[in-house]
């Protein structure tokens, strides 16, 4: 299966959770399939990245960095630089970012948890580019040790969900991810 083929099974059994998810699936989709590129950050439009929506065995923690490009509370993750099994790029950025020991992280299926695209700042000249943010539901213990990437990132902590939604803003795709992990913490108690 090709790498490309490999996502597009992901994404096409996705169930979004919102209208503005299910307008960017569809349009996740028809990148993937027009773009043989779709991994390359060298694709000038846009490219797609992978990142860990992290939490502990209980489902009330989630574990945020503080990145310090953008200035705000996000998942760890990246750019896939040719590698197309997204998965692997979300597992390889928690690590690099938040210094989890790649023994101490398990992913929790091979499916899609989250989808957002936006834009991102290319560079000092005020330019943007589009990221295809494919996430992926990784655990990991929450007393695991941490060591934040300096040159990236201010700071990392496990969050509640109630700190975690204080810490970033309404409007973004994080608060849905904080829903659907409250989902999770329910079917998990129950």
């Amino acid at each position: 299966m090709s790498e490309r083929d490999w996502i597009l099974a992901r994404l096409q059994p996705h169930q979004p959770y919102d209208a503005a998810e299910a307008e960017d699936l569809l349009a996740a989709t028809a990148f993937v399939e027009r773009n043989p590129d779709c991994f390359e950050r060298t694709n000038r439009s846009g490219h797609l990245t992978g990142s860990a929506w992290v939490v502990n065995p209980k489902r009330d923690k989630v574990l945020l960095i503080h990145h310090k490009r953008l200035g705000i509370w996000i998942q760890p993750g990246g750019h896939a630089d040719g590698e197309g099994h997204l998965l692997n790029v979300a597992t390889r950025e928690l690590h690099e970012e938040a210094g989890v020991p790649l023994a101490q992280i398990t992913p929790v299926n091979d499916q899609l948890f989250d989808l957002d695209i936006h834009a991102y700042p290319r560079g000092k000249d005020g330019s943007v580019h589009l990221h295809l943010d494919c996430r992926f539901l990784l655990e990991v213990d929450d007393t695991a040790p941490l060591n934040r990437q300096v040159e990236e990132v201010h700071d990392c902590q496990w969050l509640t969900l109630d700190e975690a939604a204080t810490l970033t803003p309404t409007d973004s795709s994080v608060h849905r991810m904080l829903a659907k992990t409250q989902q999770l913490s329910i079917t998990k108690v129950a």
